[in-house]
């Protein structure tokens, strides 16, 4: 069982990492400039959402041109965010988390801190113990080195259950 698990997670790896190639902020910009986005729920619904089963995506690229743009407030991205957690844990014990860190900045770490610490801080006191694995995909070299850094700082239980994915 634990081996057909991990195949399944590496398969889903291997699909998500193809999606996120394919909807990177470059992407994003340009589906905009041709109108081919119907509606801002559209982009929202690209931003986090249950891929399958107990699988949550987060597509920071999606969630960066949110915020950049300001079509949603953070508090409604939060409740949005904390609401498909909610979702995922009322049929299923724990979670798997998949988060595309494309395009992620040191200067968008600073710019969007209050909404990364507040989310951080309502997923440890709403789901302590649901998550199973955490996925990082795309890390940039510096999110690497803050990772080492921080890590320090983070519970070994949790620590385990993330994993920054390199499929290159």
């Amino acid at each position: 069982m634990e081996v057909e698990n991990r195949m399944m997670n590496i398969n889903y790896q291997i699909e998500l990492n193809h999606y996120f190639s394919k909807n990177d902020y470059k992407h994003i910009k340009m589906i905009v400039q041709q109108n081919r986005m119907t509606s801002d729920e559209d982009f929202l619904k690209k931003a986090c959402y249950l891929y399958k089963e107990n699988h949550i995506v987060i597509n920071y690229s999606y969630l960066k041109w949110i915020m950049k743009n300001g079509v949603y407030t953070n508090e409604f991205l939060i409740e949005y965010i904390m609401n498909v957690f909610k979702e995922t844990v009322m049929y299923h014990k724990h979670f798997i988390l998949h988060i595309n860190s494309n395009h992620l900045t040191m200067m968008d770490i600073d710019k969007y801190y209050l909404f990364i610490k507040n989310i951080s801080l309502i997923m440890k006191e709403s789901f302590p113990n649901k998550l199973d694995k955490c996925f990082v995909y795309n890390a940039p070299f510096i999110f690497s080195k803050l990772f080492s850094i921080l890590s320090v700082f983070i519970d070994k239980a949790t620590l385990q259950k993330i994993q920054i994915v390199d499929l290159d």
